[in-house]
């Protein structure tokens, strides 16, 4: 093996090992991410003591409707809610 290979060798196992450390650190901080979102929900263990109000839901509506002009097209909707 020529010195030339072998340089070209070895820049290529030092790049192949920075880009498996970079992949690692990137996965592991997606994971993290991941892990964060599941602590954003409310855990309950044992008996409550006090009463909670649930006072807000998200709703999603999708409404469609056929007209040559808009306005035309919002009275059907209107009409029809």
């Amino acid at each position: 093996m020529s010195d030339s290979q072998r340089e070209k060798s070895i820049t290529l196992i030092a790049a192949s090992a920075v880009l498996a450390v970079a992949l690692g650190l990137g996965l592991n901080q997606v994971g993290s991410g991941f892990a964060s979102r599941n602590s954003e929900g409310i855990t309950v263990t044992g008996s409550a003591r006090v009463d909670a109000k649930a006072d807000r839901a998200v709703w999603t509506l999708n409404a469609e409707q056929v007209a040559p002009t808009i306005s035309e097209s919002v009275k059907k909707v209107e009409a029809t809610t």
